[in-house]
């Protein structure tokens, strides 16, 4: 709905070089440009943002950025690129769609994009990765009231009817006594664990495991290609997302790609999908 009511075909949205998956079928759909920014280990770079809006002749309308545990790298913003992202932001007249979708799984994190450009930012939280992923829900900052109904009211029944009230009532009830709260805290805890096995499991891998993050970004050897990885460990029953899934850059990070930590039902399960990984890089490598 921010897509269509704010950016609007044929205008230029921008976002990570490496991004949420769906972005890329989203953009298409409502005939949207879309422009990749350099990243580093921190995520998008401010300076990469700026000279974008300077090079392209067409005003760009929005940045859509994943600032805390970024989608796939796990990279978080420290709180000064946050406020250098907000004045590039606010010098181009851009649009920010924070997706803060992990943001509350870290104990302790930067203040979100949003402080920095209230009237300018759409801040985006939902609940489907840190409480339950039946949980369905997702709540909106808006810059005004008076933007949100510009954008929500007109559009609603075209592109959602509304959340299912049984969603909404539950998560309303596990905010109000307190049970978020505890399920944050064991989620925290298993992640934890599970990083823990990961690191033990991996060790020949260079991987960066940022704490509380359930999926960690793989780099394969230059000449290897993470689709045909993603198709030889995928016959052995392992799932992995190869990394031009979530590439603005068309065939860009093709030895890369993205595990994740959570989906396993047990350790034992994830140990041995683990192992599969291990073997199946060590196979290719002797071949």
């Amino acid at each position: 709905m921010l897509l269509a009511s704010l950016v609007q075909p044929g205008n230029v949205l921008l976002t990570e070089e490496l991004t949420y998956a769906a972005i890329k079928p989203i953009v298409s759909l409502f005939g949207i440009k879309l422009l990749p920014i350099k990243m580093d280990d921190e995520g998008l770079i401010p300076d990469a943002l700026d000279s974008a809006c300077i090079k392209i002749g067409r005003a760009p309308r929005a940045l859509y950025c994943m600032p805390t545990l970024h989608n796939p790298t796990g990279a978080t913003m420290s709180i000064e690129r946050r406020a250098d992202v907000a004045e590039v932001a606010k010098r181009h007249n851009l649009w920010i769609f924070e997706d803060d979708i992990y943001g509350i799984l870290p104990e302790t994190a930067p203040l979100p994009l949003y402080t920095f450009a209230p009237e300018r930012t759409w801040y985006i939280l939902g609940l489907s990765k840190s409480l339950a992923a039946q949980l369905r829900v997702a709540y909106t900052v808006a810059p005004s009231e008076t933007m949100a109904r510009q954008v929500f009211w007109p559009g609603v029944k075209t592109t959602n009817w509304m959340v299912a009230p049984l969603i909404a009532e539950v998560a309303t009830r596990w905010v109000e006594q307190d049970a978020a709260n505890a399920i944050l805290r064991s989620v925290r805890t298993e992640t934890n664990v599970r990083q823990e096995i990961i690191r033990k499991s991996l060790p020949s891998w260079a991987i960066r495991v940022p704490p509380f993050c359930y999926h960690i970004w793989l780099e394969l050897p230059p000449a290897w290609s993470a689709a045909e990885f993603e198709q030889a460990v995928r016959r052995q029953g392992v799932v992995i997302a190869p990394g031009d899934s979530f590439s603005a850059i068309p065939g860009g990070f093709a030895a890369r790609f993205r595990i994740g930590i959570g989906v396993p039902s047990d350790h034992q399960t994830l140990r041995a999908g683990l192992d599969i990984l291990n073997n199946t890089r060590d196979q290719i490598a002797s071949s």
